[in-house]
């Protein structure tokens, strides 16, 4: 019973980490981000040593300088963050930093970078199915 309790109450704590997180992460576009958590933590495989992976996709990113200011202000160490200054990167930006002891690796999506592509684009059709599959094998929907 006691083993029950306290592996709940981690989950439970963890879950607040990751909510903390997925708040802050919000910040980072003027619109309603949609959020994915992944790995092991989506999975409800993950241990002491994992880390938190995460997903952002909105339409209007707020300025490199805010989205900065948020991260250096939360982590634990503002020395060790990394913040891609653009989202529009063929495959996003990243935001890597640690949170209460806790490695976080974010990918951040600029939505308006997959628009300026022609849709019907073969290309374009292939990463969005490549993306699909993975998000429906490894996410869950956190937003």
């Amino acid at each position: 019973m006691l083993t029950e309790q306290y592996h709940f109450t981690k989950e439970a704590a963890m879950d607040q980490i990751i909510n903390e997180i997925i708040e802050k992460l919000k910040l980072m576009f003027y619109d309603t981000p949609t959020i994915a958590l992944a790995g092991a933590h989506a999975k409800g495989v993950a241990d002491s040593g994992s880390d938190i992976d995460i997903f952002i996709f909105g339409n209007e990113p707020t300025p490199y300088e805010y989205r900065k200011d948020i991260i250096e202000n939360f982590c634990d160490d503002p020395t060790q963050a990394y913040i891609s200054e653009t989202y529009d990167r063929p495959f996003g930006g990243n935001i890597d930093f640690i949170y209460k002891g806790i490695p976080i690796e974010v990918v951040a999506r600029y939505k308006g970078s997959m628009k300026e592509k022609d849709p019907a684009d073969a290309e374009v059709q292939e990463q969005v199915k490549k993306l699909q599959d993975y998000i429906t094998k490894h996410y869950y929907n956190c937003t």
